[in-house]
């Protein structure tokens, strides 16, 4: 009878901590931190690949101004972008301080999610600020695209997952200054566009029209002729992006034939296949959020919602906007890297449909949801068993505990140890083994038999050495 007893004791002592960290926003900190601590680990056994050696090797030759001016004349004009990865640290041939990159990247992209939050959401408590920065920030890992090109593949985080985080110190400066009108975050928020506009073509898209609508619905207000003044910066710098010769040269190597009506209707197409793929865990996360949601949406606060039905148009128009580039000029869906930031702002937008679908219901038909606590565990429970299924998540665990990383870590610290130790100008290495898929794209960082493969030719870039893998009849290839 007394075991019994113990046995019941523990039972409810298990569901009290299952009640409290699942069923409760705690979910969300839980969620973080499970989320958080395996992408950090991983981040020790990181490694460059394929343009991390082309930017430090030109930088390291030409010099810092002349491999700018070379790459706007040869590549493109992502001049901020550009400008940081040809300081990275393996232009000085540090390879442990390159691994620290992906933590820098991870840590400022939730700094500035909260950044953002805190401005707008001023007037709720801390603890609502932080639940729904640990939201935004899991749902974004849970569902993105990409981990590795978006933090460890440290040319594709640069140009892209820096752009999203500038994004979001841009709207809260320029939040900033329309609360306070202090012309310090006005100059913030100028500086932090004029640097996401110097990252890549997409970002541009997006902010650019945005800052079109923010401009002509205020044109009438003092504010226009601030958010006029942010628009011509976007322009003006945007064009430098857009024209720079290298963009042309690129261009030539790309032969594509523009095809109108394939591409609506592949963009269409996508379109509705992200909707179905990516709404079901960002509804699931906004019920779960309900209660939080209900503390923060109220009479005083009803300008800042939209007919829902009129915001759920302008999204799926954003998703057609943002995809069509990709087809009309590539033929095919942008690369995972774009993909992620498309994601991320779609993530904002859609929170902020249901916001404003919510309000809808409460104003017009005076509807409230609330949720039992059983409700709200049962949620949680899903949320929870979601988030470590077959997804990024999962996967990053299973290459840290598995040794997959650890391995690929070593293969790749011999490697480049046998490149340089190398007395002939040909170097065959053995392929990897060890593909860990959280900090490993095959697509953009695997070498490959053929010497004059682009990424062999960054290699060869920045070592001064031919290097190709040796061939096999096996049909894995690296």
């Amino acid at each position: 009878m007394r075991y019994f007893m113990n046995f019941k004791s523990v039972e409810l002592h298990f569901f009290d901590v299952l009640k409290k960290w699942i069923g409760t926003p705690n979910l969300f900190q839980l969620l973080f931190f499970l989320i958080l601590f395996p992408l950090l680990a991983l981040s020790f056994f990181n490694n460059p690949a394929s343009d991390d050696f082309d930017f430090s090797a030109r930088t390291r030759q030409m010099g810092f101004l002349a491999s700018q001016i070379w790459r706007f004349h040869n590549e493109g004009g992502r001049y901020f972008a550009n400008g940081i990865l040809s300081l990275n640290p393996l232009v000085f041939e540090h390879y442990f301080l390159f691994k620290i990159i992906p933590i820098f990247s991870i840590l400022f992209f939730i700094f500035s999610i909260r950044f953002l939050l805190r401005v707008l959401l001023s007037n709720q408590t801390k603890s609502v600020q932080w639940t729904l920065t640990f939201a935004v920030f899991a749902l974004y890992l849970i569902q993105i695209p990409s981990v590795s090109s978006a933090f460890f593949w440290t040319t594709g985080a640069i140009t892209y997952q820096l752009s999203v985080s500038l994004t979001l110190f841009f709207y809260g400066f320029l939040m900033l200054f329309i609360r306070k009108k202090s012309l310090l975050n006005f100059v913030c928020a100028a500086i932090s566009l004029i640097l996401l506009v110097g990252c890549n073509e997409i970002i541009l898209i997006i902010i650019t029209v945005q800052l079109v609508f923010l401009t002509f619905k205020n044109r009438r207000s003092k504010l226009g002729l601030y958010l006029f003044i942010l628009f011509l910066l976007s322009f003006c710098f945007g064009a430098i992006l857009i024209l720079a010769p290298g963009n042309a040269v690129r261009s030539v190597q790309i032969v594509v034939k523009h095809q109108f009506f394939h591409s609506v209707f592949k963009t269409i197409q996508f379109a509705m296949q992200f909707l179905f793929s990516w709404i079901p865990l960002i509804l699931l996360f906004f019920v779960f959020l309900i209660p939080t949601v209900n503390s923060i949406i109220s009479d005083k606060n009803k300008h800042y919602f939209k007919n829902p039905y009129l915001v759920f148009l302008i999204l799926f128009g954003y998703l057609c906007f943002t995809i069509f580039p990709g087809f009309w000029t590539l033929n095919s869906i942008f690369p995972h890297r774009v993909l992620n930031v498309i994601y991320f702002f779609f993530v904002l937008g859609f929170s902020y449909n249901l916001c404003c679908f919510l309000f809808y219901l409460q104003d017009r038909y005076n509807a409230v949801f609330e949720f039992n606590n059983s409700s709200r565990l049962i949620t949680g429970v899903l949320l929870f068993f979601f988030t470590f299924s077959s997804n990024s998540i999962y996967q990053s665990y299973h290459d840290f505990f598995v040794g997959k990383a650890y391995k690929y870590n070593l293969e790749l610290k011999n490697r480049f140890a046998q490149i340089e130790k190398s007395t002939s100008k040909r170097v065959f290495l053995q392929g990897l083994k060890n593909k860990p898929s959280t900090i490993y794209d095959e697509e953009i960082m695997g070498l490959t038999t053929d010497v004059n493969n682009w990424k062999n030719k960054e290699f060869e870039l920045y070592y001064s050495k031919e290097v190709l893998i040796i061939p096999t009849d096996s049909i894995f290839t690296e």
